[in-house]
């Protein structure tokens, strides 16, 4: 039910927001004499699905050339906040550095795409230009400018948030930061209690069968694994995370059934 909503939401979005642009961003070509839609759609209408296809190969391997340096620095920084072999860090990496790629690789792709554009057509891009805004109705370039900000400004707020999440657990103190968030440092004798439960109820209230552990300090905050980084410099889990602190604090866990909403 919720996938057939959200279709005809799609469905009906995609439109309207064609229509609005077209009206907020005219394109300056509606007021140029020239060739008509109806002249220029057979010539270039196979032009423009080559054009999407091309795009749609070209975003994977552009996502992926852009997240190798996010993963390569979100590696490097991970290395720097290792002290030593028995201190656990864990970062944001995979999917999460992938999404700004992934977004990113839209602008880089078809920034990649116009100058290929241009050396195919030749002198015949001008025209494709005017039937691309004569069938979408509103300036591409003004359009594109504006997408092109906002696109760059998410993407970096994105890197930077994910870059500055990470938990630090050496022998000495315990370091969490979370997303949008500033560090807090922490000593083992400031942990009041460890609870921990092997499922929790999710917002759509379903029941989710995992192990998750809430880490309680005496100044009233908490921490979650259940809203951790899930990267680790060692590839040790979760568990090993709750063990080590276990050990170092010189507590036992408090066990539950199950975490309810908002307790995590």
């Amino acid at each position: 039910m919720t996938d057939a909503i959200t279709s005809v939401v799609i469905a009906i979005a995609i439109p309207l927001v064609f229509w609005w642009l077209a009206r907020k961003y005219p394109s300056p070509e509606l007021l140029k004499d020239g060739p008509g839609l109806e002249e220029l759609g057979p010539k270039y209408r196979k032009w423009e699905l080559v054009l999407v296809a091309v795009y749609i190969v070209l975003w994977l391997p552009v996502s992926a050339a852009l997240y190798a340096p996010l993963h390569f620095v979100a590696e490097w920084r991970a290395h720097l906040m290792q002290t030593d072999s028995l201190t656990f860090v864990f970062y944001m990496d995979g999917a999460a550095l992938w999404l700004p790629a992934f977004f990113m690789a839209l602008l880089v792709s078809s920034v990649l795409l116009t100058p290929l554009l241009k050396i195919v057509l030749k002198e015949r891009y001008a025209e494709f230009e005017r039937y691309s805004a004569l069938r979408h109705g509103f300036d591409q370039r003004r359009v594109m400018k504006g997408f092109s900000i906002a696109i760059c400004a998410a993407c970096a707020l994105s890197v930077y948030a994910f870059f500055d999440a990470y938990l630090v657990a050496s022998p000495g103190e315990l370091r969490v930061n979370t997303l949008f968030g500033s560090e807090r440092r922490y000593a083992y004798g400031d942990i009041s209690e460890i609870v921990t439960a092997p499922a929790l109820i999710a917002p759509n209230g379903n029941t989710v069968y995992r192990r998750v552990s809430v880490v309680k300090f005496k100044d009233g905050s908490a921490y979650s694994t259940d809203n951790m980084p899930e990267h680790e410099l060692g590839d040790r889990s979760r568990a090993d995370l709750i063990h080590f602190i276990l050990r170092q604090s010189g507590l036992s866990p408090t066990e539950k059934v199950v975490f309810q909403r908002g307790e995590l």
